[in-house]
């Protein structure tokens, strides 16, 4: 720690704890804990992208009202976009073009905490990563990467440690848009067969580990697949009825039901920590701005308002306080009471 001289008394404390966005080495006692679903989203907060102060996507967070919005990244040479809570609402995985200047498209995976701080990369892959989401224990990222010409699902470690493909699309397609079952068991994602404009996508859902491979939508403009937090239902946005829309259905692809009706597209599902709400992307105001409703489809609010675009929301839990000192521990500080720093 590198101490300023003054003709003051200064106190300098040093906190033996580490950045919160850097790893930890778990010991045996060390178990996974799955967060439960929420009985209401009092405390519950939503990410989202935004390019409402320059050309450049932002991360930004507010209430689940729509109050409160703030940006957490300040970098407006460049995108960052994609944000993810972690299940426990204390950090924040997302992508940016940061590293890769004159290659715009290319993005890496950043983790930081709730408030912006503790900023830290995670993969480092020059063909591009996006799409991140958190495993129900906290412990995995499941991604979207481009490594080998199509984009196939990856699992990593919450540190960026041990990326592995799940998916090989065997049509020759993509495969992205990722997201857990709440038990950590299943990964649902889109699969797009073909590319460019002409490509066909839809819903599929596997075993974590890339296996039992299951389609469970057969139109074949299907993507974006939401889990809620019960594990019940997936919801999700197609164009089968001529637009984008949002739909939900069962976990086993039973029971598919239209949510919104609207001109304009309507899409980005993200389910609210109780199960009891979606919120979206629409752009039936004029340009892209968020919206909640409930379940069902009534109930629908809009929560952004401004010429700018915002897109992408993730529902996450509230950031839950930090944990107690444990007992016992100590606090090193520096101090100049006797005329010189000392420990």
């Amino acid at each position: 720690m590198r101490v300023m001289r003054t003709a003051a008394v200064l106190v300098f404390v040093s906190v033996t704890t580490r950045c919160a966005d850097e790893p930890t080495h778990p010991t045996r006692s060390t178990r996974p804990r799955i967060q439960p679903a929420l009985t209401s989203n009092a405390g519950s907060r939503i990410a989202f992208s935004s390019d409402r102060d320059g050309g450049f996507y932002q991360i930004y967070v507010m209430n689940a009202d729509g109050s409160d919005q703030t940006r957490l990244s300040a970098n407006k040479s460049w995108n960052e976009i994609d944000a993810s809570w972690s299940p426990d609402g204390r950090k924040l995985a997302f992508v940016t073009n940061r590293d890769h200047a004159g290659y715009p498209d290319d993005y890496e995976i950043y983790v930081m905490n709730a408030d912006g701080s503790c900023q830290r990369r995670l993969t480092s892959n020059s063909a591009g990563v996006g799409e991140p989401t958190w495993s129900p224990d906290g412990r995995r990222i499941a991604f979207a990467s481009y490594q080998n010409g199509f984009w196939d699902i990856y699992v990593m470690n919450a540190d960026g440690s041990g990326q592995v493909p799940v998916t090989s699309n065997p049509a020759g397609g993509d495969d992205q848009d990722p997201s857990w079952s709440p038990d950590g068991q299943k990964i649902a994602f889109s699969r797009f067969t073909g590319a460019g404009p002409g490509s066909v996508s839809g819903i599929y859902v596997m075993n974590a580990d890339g296996s039992a491979q299951t389609r469970l939508t057969s139109s074949v403009t299907d993507a974006r697949p939401s889990w809620s937090a019960d594990g019940q239902k997936i919801a999700f946005q197609s164009e089968r009825d001529g637009n984008p829309e949002i739909y939900a259905m069962n976990a086993d692809g039973s029971g598919q039901t239209r949510l919104t009706s609207d001109a304009a597209f309507d899409g980005y599902p993200t389910w609210s920590p109780d199960g009891q709400q979606v919120a979206l992307t629409s752009f039936r105001d004029g340009s892209a701005q968020l919206y909640t409703m409930n379940a069902d489809g009534s109930g629908q609010t809009r929560l952004t308002s401004n010429s700018a675009r915002d897109l992408d929301p993730d529902w996450g839990v509230g950031a839950a306080p930090p944990p107690p000192p444990t007992p016992g521990s100590r606090i090193a500080f520096t101090s100049f009471r006797n005329g010189n720093f000392e420990i």
